[in-house]
């Protein structure tokens, strides 16, 4: 787990608990980061609370003083460009189009010979071009209906 202490007014961050540290407290020659959490505390030493993010959208910045917790935190702040939620719909929505595209080309030259040849295309055919073109109505009300700029990116079509 990692540690923070105020240094100089400012917050060091400690990945790894260092082997020796001298504080105002006490000079601790060796097994420093052996000591419980409530010794490590005299020193001013107190855990940083990490929490689980995607690090290809997110990343942490200024970590800071959390007095309730009596733990220090970063901010998880987007990267650029992931916060424009009306712009990433807009992709996910031009890359569902080319996706119900793609499923109707798989029946196109069914429908072209029936035309051609005057024939009546095959009801299941119909049946399934229908149900493409549903679901890609209830994908663009999914996309809709989502208020996260990660939801976004995590977001699965499946048609």
């Amino acid at each position: 787990m990692a540690y923070a202490v105020f240094e100089e007014g400012e917050i060091k961050h400690y990945p790894v608990l260092p082997n020796s540290y001298h504080s105002k407290h006490s000079n601790v020659l060796g097994g420093f980061q052996l000591l419980p959490r409530e010794e490590l505390a005299k020193h001013g030493f107190f855990p940083v609370r990490e929490y689980p993010y995607n690090k290809e959208l997110r990343y942490k910045k200024n970590l800071y003083w959390d007095e309730n917790g009596k733990v220090f935190r970063w901010n998880i702040v987007d990267r650029e460009g992931i916060g424009d939620l009306p712009k990433h719909k807009e992709e996910l929505k031009k890359q569902v189009k080319q996706h119900i595209i793609g499923k109707l080309r798989e029946t196109d030259h069914i429908v072209i010979e029936s035309l051609e040849f005057g024939e009546e295309i095959p009801t299941e055919v119909k049946t399934e071009r229908a149900r493409i073109r549903a679901r890609k109505t209830e994908i663009e009300l999914e996309i809709e209906n989502i208020s996260d700029t990660l939801q976004i990116k995590k977001y699965q079509i499946k048609i």
